[in-house]
């Protein structure tokens, strides 16, 4: 027993050092070192995309864009939509974080008297200057932050500045009113972005800023002078200066209540006077200072991705990508604050999730930004758009096969139709992955589900044609072709997989690069049916150590830092593949066994984790950075995780149609298994590796369940292949195999 045990160990160790001698090719280029800036201009254009600037010429914007590294930025913080305060308060923390904006979650409707549409009055009179803006709520920030699992620190970025003796200031305010603010139109919520932990920040946010525009949301808009001149006053050495484009911020504010085409022009309106301001504060700048443009919250009507470009010296024009994302292309809001600490030579403290920017590589499509930026936030709208119907058909889809093999057993019909039915589903996974290869935003969600199902009941017919001649031989080809396209892709990048219905996208924010939890449980699920099938293929030992093999080779690609980096499956994959394993050689499954999978896990992890920290910081992923938390904060990191993953693994299981999944798989295996004529049973009879098999996925979905924040959904998929397939070897391919294997009976 202990060799068997041992045996799973030793594959998992080979699989790490066999390539961590590769590390170095595999890896990325490395940060590129700048020297640290003097003074840093950071403005923040609230709910624009990238498309809206190519609505409008911007002369001075898009001159800077050109000369800056260039990205898509997930603004995803704590809830879907990414509030103001919410924004805010995540960019001043470096990791995700909540605001006490509760109002600024929800549509407010607007006091009557404003006049939405524009105003012809003269401005009034202006309030005083002021020298110093804060956050009076910051004690309720911090609290409502300490009740969730992110850790975060509001105020970290200002305190880490202030701390180093770097000065701040904000500029900003997006009130709706030349009066004193109204506490449920208050906008001085960017204030947040570089407040220390007190909640304070230098800077000016009063009524001076604004004057009376007819041509804007609320009749009031920016007055540009005034603008300048608190710039001016605050642009010293040493300092960071966040000017809030408001005017943007206010035409978002009044989205809701104004028709499209009224939005439209006040949109417009408001880039060209951001235009025109960024255009004078540019004069201020000079070469060896750097600019940052972001986009600080999603817009009231939509969840989209938002803008981020960097100038600065040493950092070369481009696609801007983080270590965070590993994605070139995409970064994030928690991003931010290491990108300000990175640009003046500061540390990070180790609250801080994001990871600084840095300029990816350039070239190929890549090199034509202005597209792919565009691009990339079309994908994302159109894939969001996507899940929730495609996997309400996926389960519907499945369930209805389950019916029609009941009622096919039940009634001994026909069941060749019902077997390349259940292929078909098999398909549907690396169809959806597929898709990815082409323009499916431009095609529509008609298009997307012909090729889909055209793509699934091809390869479904062409299968079994192929590999008819052998028992089960069309069920190992699919499973081998959803292993090993799904590994393909990995190593290849994960193009498939983004923006994809059972991938992940850069608006969730949840994953960038590497195996999503869904495609986990595709590869986890087929490869062990795989491996059970194969071990019967050929005689003795050697089929065995065939389908070890396979799980092997899945582990290292799962668990690679460059490759699948997905931790969570290892957890998930050592015990279950080393379950199968055991069980294939004829072992039963005794305390030393499962003592000896928990050694090799450990070893596995072990050694994934060696490998990511040996990668230069710019590629390393969270398993190194969650090493370097516990270094630092001690295992209370380890266990904010934990926390994290479980509360969002028990909000999803009341919710996800997945959990549909669970009732009828169980159900429909024992009617097969015991049910006359017991088709199931008597598959399992012929190939009798299938028990490991099935074993082993029974582990694999308990843990997959346990251990993932996509809960119930990675069981789900993980049965999305189980039905399928148990539908499969229950029906035989023709009234002759049916009548040869009733008289061996």
């Amino acid at each position: 027993m202990f060799r068997i045990g041992a045996l799973v160990m030793v594959f998992g160790l080979v699989g790490v050092t066999s390539v961590v001698v590769l590390v170095d090719a595999s890896c990325g280029a490395s940060s590129p070192s700048h020297p640290p800036v003097r003074r840093l201009l950071v403005v923040t254009l609230p709910a624009v995309t990238w498309s809206d600037l190519e609505s409008v010429d911007l002369r001075h914007l898009q001159g800077l864009v050109e000369s800056a590294a260039a990205g898509s930025m997930s603004l995803r913080a704590v809830h879907r939509f990414t509030s103001p305060g919410e924004g805010y308060v995540t960019l001043g923390a470096g990791t995700r974080a909540v605001a006490d904006d509760s109002l600024d979650n929800v549509p407010v409707a607007p006091d009557p008297s404003i006049n939405m549409e524009g105003s012809e009055g003269k401005p009034g009179p202006l309030a005083e200057t002021v020298d110093g803006a804060s956050s009076s709520g910051v004690s309720v920030i911090e609290r409502a932050n300490r009740r969730l699992p992110y850790g975060a620190v509001p105020g970290a970025l200002g305190e880490a500045l202030r701390s180093a003796g770097v000065d701040r200031a904000v500029i900003a305010n997006a009130d709706t009113t030349l009066t004193s603010p109204n506490p449920r139109t208050d906008g001085r919520d960017a204030v947040a972005a570089l407040m220390d932990r007190s909640g304070r920040v230098p800077g000016t946010v009063s009524p001076e800023l604004l004057t009376s525009d007819a041509a804007a949301p609320f009749g009031v808009g920016y007055q540009l002078g005034a603008v300048v001149d608190a710039f001016d006053r605050v642009w010293n050495d040493r300092t960071v200066v966040l000017v809030e484009a408001s005017d943007l911020a206010r035409v978002n504010a009044a989205a809701r209540w104004v028709s499209p085409s009224r939005r439209v022009a006040f949109l417009r309106h408001a880039l060209r006077a951001t235009d025109e301001l960024i255009g004078r504060l540019l004069t201020r700048v000079r070469g060896d200072d750097a600019v940052l443009l972001v986009t600080p919250f999603h817009s009231r009507d939509s969840v989209h991705l938002g803008i981020a470009a960097l100038r600065a010296p040493g950092v070369p024009p481009g696609l801007l990508r983080s270590a965070l994302t590993r994605r070139t292309g995409f970064v994030t809001s928690a991003d931010f604050a290491p990108t300000i600490l990175s640009l003046f030579g500061l540390p990070q403290p180790a609250a801080m999730e994001g990871r600084p920017f840095v300029a990816g590589p350039v070239g190929g499509a890549f090199g034509r930004r202005p597209d792919f930026l565009v691009r990339s936030d079309a994908r994302a709208r159109f894939r969001d758009s996507l899940v929730a119907p495609v996997t309400a058909l996926f389960v519907l889809a499945q369930l209805g096969l389950a019916l029609v093999a009941w009622r096919t057993v039940r009634r001994d019909r026909p069941a060749s139709g019902v077997r390349v039915a259940a292929l078909g589903l098999l398909f549907v996974g690396p169809a959806t992955w597929a898709s990815g290869l082409f323009p499916m935003e431009r095609l529509g969600r008609v298009g997307f589900a012909l090729f889909v199902v055209g793509s699934a009941a091809m390869g479904a017919i062409l299968v079994e044609r192929i590999g008819r001649r052998w028992r089960a031989g069309p069920l190992r080809l699919t499973l081998a072709i959803v292993v090993s396209f799904l590994a393909a892709d990995v190593l290849t990048g994960a193009r498939l997989q983004f923006d994809t219905p059972f991938g992940y996208s850069p608006t969730v924010a949840g994953r960038f690069a590497g195996f999503g939890n869904l495609a986990f449980a595709q590869v986890a699920a087929a490869s062990i049916l795989l491996a059970g099938l194969y071990a019967s293929c050929w005689p003795g030992r050697r089929g065995r150590y065939v389908a070890t093999g396979i799980l092997a080779a899945v582990l290292v690609v799962d668990g690679m830092p460059m490759w699948g980096a997905k931790v969570g499956s290892v957890l998930v994959s050592v015990p279950a593949f080393g379950v199968t394993a055991v069980l294939l050689f004829n072992r039963r499954i005794r305390l030393r066994t499962v003592a000896s999978l928990a050694v090799g896990l450990l070893i596995v992890l072990g050694g994934f984790a060696l490998v990511d920290l040996s990668r230069p910081a710019a590629d390393q992923t969270h398993l190194a950075r969650l090493v370097d938390a516990v270094a630092v904060q001690g295992w209370s990191a380890l266990t904010l995780v934990v926390t994290r993953k479980a509360g969002e693994n028990l909000a999803i299981l009341s919710s996800s149609v997945w959990a549909l999944m669970l009732p009828v798989a169980v159900v429909l295996v024992l009617f097969l298994l015991y049910r006359p004529p017991w088709p199931l049973r008597r598959a399992v009879d012929e190939l009798p590796t299938l028990h490991a098999a099935f074993v082993g996925l029974s582990v694999a979905a308990t843990l997959g369940f346990a251990l993932n924040d996509s809960g119930i959904a990675v069981p789900g998929m993980m049965l999305a292949i189980i039905v399928p397939a148990a539908v499969y070897l229950s029906l035989p391919p023709n009234a002759r195999l049916r009548h040869m294997e009733e008289r061996r009976l």
